[in-house]
């Protein structure tokens, strides 16, 4: 019996229009059958999708739906009960016990709703450490490569400044400075911007859209549904561990079939709080009778 029984979800036909810096047609990331479960609550269900180099993907739905479970399998948080997870050609869901995973996460940046900095190191130390401890990096290389960054993100002003002493919104910035001193080609981010104000979440979200940009994979789970409209090559709004709708950002700013996905940006456009998965689960069941 498949471990994980699926759902129905309206999944639009999408022609991926990829602008002249995305041109190799192998997929980096390939989603194939996944399922996950905690407990008796199946959070991924037969999910499939693909994932083109330098492609910006955005993940969308209720608290509970399984986007943020997507980045933690990729990452080798979790592990999947089912299916297959391929990155850069590597099954990484069939691979060998000896496997160095510490190494496999080295290459796949990942950036936290909590910036997850060291607060006993500088600005720069903290970005340094990585390159320096994990891959071998000499350390006068990764600092030129760290201020780099810092200019990148717009903070070489505080490469010598302490965690403390910065905003919420250039703590984050930091972290996304720090993923990309790994010389990572994929970018992981999981709500970066929740534990910010709006005034540094524009911060954060105009360095995402500038490495959308540059030809860095970009594979990011928010509720900023104005900022995936403007970055996302492709969103995929989820329901129940499943794919419900996805397709470019101009399927979304129009009127949806699926009464779900249609609520979710109906309540985010108004600025209103969304339910989570069950409670949406509740309300949309006899319509979906």
């Amino acid at each position: 019996m498949d471990p994980c029984r699926t759902g129905r979800g309206l999944r639009l036909p999408v022609t991926i229009q990829k602008p002249t810096l995305h041109q190799d047609p192998a997929e980096i990331i390939r989603f194939t059958g996944v399922c996950k479960r905690f407990g008796d609550q199946s959070v991924l269900q037969d999910l499939n999708f693909e994932i083109y180099p330098g492609e910006t993907v955005v993940l969308m739905g209720p608290s509970g739906c399984g986007k943020s479970t997507v980045l933690r399998c990729l990452n080798k948080l979790e592990a999947v009960d089912a299916g297959d997870i391929e990155v850069r050609g590597f099954n990484i869901t069939r691979a060998p016990r000896r496997t160095n995973w510490n190494q496999y996460r080295a290459n796949i940046g990942m950036v936290f709703q909590q910036f997850n900095l060291f607060p006993h190191m500088t600005v720069l130390d903290n970005i340094t450490i990585g390159p320096v401890k994990v891959k071998g990096v000499d350390k006068a290389a990764a600092r030129q490569q760290a201020m780099a960054l810092l200019e990148r993100v717009g903070l070489v002003e505080k490469a010598d400044r302490y965690p403390i002493t910065l905003s919420g919104g250039e703590k984050q910035r930091v972290s996304i400075a720090r993923a990309l001193a790994m010389s990572s080609d994929i970018l992981l981010m999981d709500e970066p911007t929740s534990a910010l104000d709006p005034v540094m979440t524009a911060e954060v979200l105009r360095t995402i859209q500038t490495l959308s940009q540059e030809g860095i994979t970009l594979l990011i789970v928010t509720h900023e549904v104005d900022f995936a409209l403007r970055v996302a090559d492709r969103i995929l709004f989820f329901d129940q561990g499943q794919i419900a709708v996805e397709g470019p950002p101009d399927v979304f700013t129009q009127p949806l079939n699926h009464p779900m996905a249609r609520q979710y940006f109906e309540l985010l456009r108004a600025g209103k709080p969304v339910p989570d998965q069950s409670e949406l689960v509740q309300k949309h069941q006899p319509e979906a009778v």
